[in-house]
């Protein structure tokens, strides 16, 4: 069964690699009265970046040796060789002792100390695979609203896997990391995942949401019987290619709105007054396929032209129709003296009693949304609880400017290049009609519209009244 992660926030879970090396040595035993065996000479082959070979001569009379690696790693041989591998990166320093099982010698003392043996740690164990893809274009990704220049596929395939940490970085952010400073900002699997880890198929996972042409490296820890090990792989996703729905939309788009909504200082005034206006959708970034920018919703194009625009995300319904969702709010580190551009939506609110009426409302949701079956545009005004009791539906949303903390106090004012100033109090009003495409080429991707980022958002369903 396939499954879906979205990066956002979370706690990043902790593990510490287990102990490599060890350089104490329990003393041997040596019966009284009794010839002891001669240590063994060891010497040290075929050092891999995960483990290495050890050698001796016979030892006359030995029955087995005991090879001792750690407090955890002390395996007995019959033989004059032993391999060590899959291990983790660390320094070790492997001895030998002779042992006659008979009890007739004592058994000897441990070899004498090799050169310390560094190693990077193991890149594959046998109880654990990380594989990394690119997906396939396909129809069911596409009614997804996933497109393979944003995402990557991985698969996850265990035995006995005891626990999981993983996250994914810019290749170019690892330079200068540790595995113990990426364990550090990891994420835990949840148990779900990690008993799917442990099936013969393994987990099926993908990351969307990506940065198109960009590698990124996938980082998983694994613990099993004490062992930890780190898998890493590089994977770098297909240049920005547009999903479906973004296509659809990007262009320009003849709107209408019938109502026309005006705040005075203790009054709100709705009036039936047609505006006409024309939507220009182009690319939000660089970077990313389904997200776009729009400009044209806000009033204040009058008064400061165009480039007042706002944040969109393009998807898909379940029965395949395009969508385009206006998000509110989102702050955009744009704009100087201290203050923000910010998206401000207004809503009918219902349920407070003798305070209802019209209000603007803070919160990051998909404040008007458009979803076309290919021939008809349906314009849907957001629906919502407020925090403190009550429900609004959005009327309209417009842009204004908002200090850091994203506080828009009174009627929001603007002053002018010709130092006049303008009090932002009249709004369009209602759902929009798409009344089709228009007869304008958008300008292509702008330099203020890729540089856009967002550095804050105001509470959910924060009312703030005017």
């Amino acid at each position: 069964m396939k499954k879906f992660f979205s990066m956002m926030v979370a706690v990043a879970a902790m593990f510490a690699f287990a102990a490599c090396g060890n350089d104490e040595t329990p003393e041997p035993q040596k019966p009284a009265g009794k010839t002891q065996l001669d240590a063994p000479v060891v010497t040290v082959s075929n050092v891999t970046e995960d483990g290495f070979t050890l050698t001796w001569e016979p030892v006359a009379n030995a029955t087995k040796y005991l090879v001792f690696l750690n407090a955890d790693n002390k395996p007995e041989t019959t033989e004059t060789t032993y391999t060590f591998s899959g291990l983790d990166a660390g320094t070790y320093k492997p001895r030998v002792k002779a042992v006659n099982e008979d009890g007739n010698y004592k058994d000897s003392d441990y070899s004498a100390a090799v050169e310390p043996i560094v190693l990077t740690g193991a890149t594959s164990v046998n109880w654990f695979t990380q594989t990394v893809a690119l997906p396939e274009d396909s129809d069911e990704l596409a009614a997804k609203g996933i497109n393979s220049s944003n995402t990557f596929t991985f698969n996850w395939k265990g035995d006995g896997v005891e626990s999981l940490s993983y996250m994914y970085f810019f290749a170019e952010d690892l330079a200068g990391m540790s595995d113990d400073d990426i364990i550090a900002e990891m994420y835990g699997l949840d148990a779900e995942y990690l008993a799917e880890v442990n099936t013969a198929e393994g987990a099926d996972l993908q990351f969307s949401d990506l940065a198109g042409g960009t590698t990124y490296v996938l980082c998983a820890y694994v613990t099993k019987d004490g062992k930890g090990f780190m898998a890493k792989s590089e994977i770098t996703t297909n240049a920005t290619i547009l999903t479906t729905s973004a296509a659809y939309w990007i262009g320009a788009w003849n709107a209408r709105t019938e109502k026309m909504v005006t705040f005075g200082e203790t009054t709100v005034d709705v009036t039936e007054q047609v505006s006409d206006f024309t939507y220009t959708v182009s690319q939000y970034s660089e970077d990313y396929s389904n997200y776009v920018y729009v400009d044209g919703q806000s009033v204040l194009n009058n008064i400061f032209g165009a480039d007042n625009g706002m944040l969109a995300y393009t998807g898909y319904t379940e029965e395949g129709h395009y969508v385009l969702s206006l998000y509110n709010p989102a702050m955009y580190s744009d704009q100087g003296n201290g203050n923000y551009l910010a998206y401000l939506a207004f809503a009918d609110v219902e349920g407070l009693g003798s305070q209802d009426g019209v209000y603007f409302v803070g919160g990051q949701y998909p404040a008007i949304e458009f979803v076309s079956d290919g021939t008809t545009i349906t314009c849907n005004m957001y629906q919502g609880n407020l925090n403190g009791g009550g429900t609004f539906t959005v009327a309209g949303m417009d842009i204004a400017f908002s200090d850091a903390q994203g506080s828009i106090l009174g009627l929001p004012a603007f002053t002018l290049e010709d130092g006049s100033t303008y009090d932002h109090n009249t709004f369009r009003y209602g759902p929009v009609q798409i009344l089709g495409e228009a007869d304008v080429t958008p300008a292509t991707l702008s330099k203020k519209a890729n540089n856009l980022s967002v550095v804050d958002v105001m509470p959910v369903s924060c009312v703030v009244a005017m």
